[in-house]
C-alpha cells in the first residue's frame, strides 16, 4: 500500500500540528513497515529527520510549482499522487487538494 501525507506542518511547524504530524508519521512507519509512505513537501527543511525510517520525501520537480508552491500543494500535487500510485492520501493539516475525490488517485 502507498500512504501519502501532506507533510507541510511535518517539515515546516515545531508545535501543534508539525507534532502531530511527525509523530503520526513515524508511529505508522514503525508499526507497519510493510507500507510505503511518501511525504508531500512544499519546500526541503531541515525540522522533519526521517533519514531512519522508511520514508520518500516528494517535491516539486518544476519552476513553477517551486515557486508558487502553494499552488502544487492545492492543484498540482494531484499529478505526483497519482505518479506514485498512491492510495490514501491524509492531509494532516485537514486539507486536501482540490479536485481530489474519492477512487481518483
Amino acid at each position: 500500500m502507498q500512504i501519502g501525507f501532506d507533510a507541510k506542518r511535518a517539515f515546516h511547524n515545531k508545535t501543534g500540528l508539525g507534532n502531530y504530524s511527525r509523530g503520526l508519521i513515524k508511529a505508522l512507519a514503525s508499526t507497519f513497515p510493510q507500507y510505503h509512505y511518501f511525504l508531500f513537501n512544499t519546500k526541503s527543511s531541515g525540522l522533519f529527520d526521517y533519514k531512519n525510517i522508511h520514508v520518500h520525501e516528494v517535491l516539486p520537480h518544476n519552476s513553477f510549482y517551486k515557486k508558487f508552491n502553494w499552488l502544487w500543494r492545492s492543484f498540482g500535487i494531484i499529478n505526483d499522487l497519482k505518479k506514485n500510485k498512491i492510495d490514501i492520501f491524509h492531509g494532516l493539516s485537514h486539507e486536501i487538494p482540490f479536485g481530489l475525490k474519492r477512487n481518483n488517485i
